[in-house]
């Protein structure tokens, strides 16, 4: 087992080495990220552990419908959920710090696994398929086309403080093109609308929320009106209600998680709110992924409680556009979990 301390602060951070690392090797130090509008709470300083014992899978998982990926950077896992239930139904292993993750029309979950500057594709049934290998540092989460089925990674910030980019692949094999919008300095998350469209959400050099609207060959800010969003979260396409959904960690300049409908005009709606379990507002919902199991449409993903101090992370499934309190949850082995993507079969 490999132990690597990655540390993700609102200061600049110096590079870290991995310990004990494969011969060749390259593990990035901690990307700079700041700015006054992003919660330190997301950016937590940890011990990562890889893990290297075996994945596993229920024998039943490859018949769900739906399945939550859930990484988690601390373990060096991916744990798999039934959706609505919750229930564990296996675990993938062997990452270097997986982050971001993103799903495709097939039922394919990619991970970002940052520590390795890659982006790893996983069946439904939880079978290694394929990697992508970054030119770059610094990823943090993906997007794949339900049009055409390409793939886009953001990479939140190069080396030396240097602005993030967004890496356009026509396919696993292609060489990426290359995105910046130049008053974007840091590309949190990412989706794709039903046209092709690509919506990035992030910050400017000072913190500022920002949202570039990007084709195959540019990015330019979108404009947003009708209300503020403080701290990027996930941005996900509600195919319901035909609009984005952008997901602010610091919903109101508060310490509350929130979720916006923003029409693909930039108007921006009325927030949903999110509660945990207990008596408390979410503490770090770094990544959520909207679901639809039956007639529930709900937003699932990570609770990363533990970033706040001693109480337990969970993993819960919310209604949507309810918010409120969670339909379902769960908490046992759930350390500091990130990334979220439903598969569906």
């Amino acid at each position: 087992m490999r132990t690597l301390v990655l540390i993700l602060g609102l200061a600049m951070v110096s590079a870290l080495a991995a310990c004990g690392g494969d011969a060749g090797e390259v593990t990035p130090g901690a990307p700079y990220i700041g700015g006054p509008a992003i919660p330190g709470r997301l950016w937590p300083t940890f011990a990562v552990s890889r893990d290297t014992g075996k994945s596993w899978m229920a024998a039943d998982a490859k018949n769900a419908g739906e399945l939550l990926f859930e990484s988690d950077p601390n373990t060096g896992n991916v744990d798999i959920f039934s959706l609505p239930d919750l229930t564990p139904k296996g675990r993938l292993t062997g990452f270097n710090v997986p982050l971001g993750e993103c799903s495709d029309v097939h039922g394919n979950v990619w991970i970002v696994n940052f520590a390795s500057n890659e982006l790893d594709e996983y069946s439904h049934a939880g079978r290694l398929l394929s990697k992508i290998a970054s030119p770059t540092y610094y990823l943090w989460s993906c997007a794949v086309s339900p049009r055409d089925g390409a793939i886009v990674i953001t990479v939140i910030n190069r080396p030396h403080s240097r602005p993030g980019e967004v890496l356009w692949y026509s396919n696993a094999s292609a060489s990426p093109r290359i995105l910046r919008n130049p008053e974007q300095a840091y590309d949190f998350f990412a989706t794709f609308d039903p046209s092709g469209t690509l919506w990035v959400d992030g910050s400017d050099a000072l913190g500022h929320f920002l949202l570039s609207k990007c084709t195959a060959r540019k990015c330019a800010t979108m404009q947003l009106t009708g209300g503020s969003i403080f701290a990027p979260g996930a941005v996900a396409w509600d195919d319901v209600h035909g609009r984005l959904v952008i997901f602010d960690a610091a919903c109101r300049n508060v310490g509350t998680v929130c979720s916006y409908p923003v029409t693909i005009a930039g108007v921006v709606g009325s927030p949903t709110f999110y509660e945990t379990h207990g008596d408390a507002m979410p503490c770090g919902v770094r990544q959520a992924a909207l679901m639809r199991a039956g007639a529930t449409l709900g937003v699932v993903g990570a609770d990363n409680e533990a970033g706040c101090g001693s109480k337990q992370s969970t993993v819960d499934l919310w209604a949507y556009p309810k918010g409120k309190k969670p339909l379902n949850y769960h908490k046992e082995g759930t350390a500091s979990p990130f990334g979220a993507a439903v598969s569906v079969k």
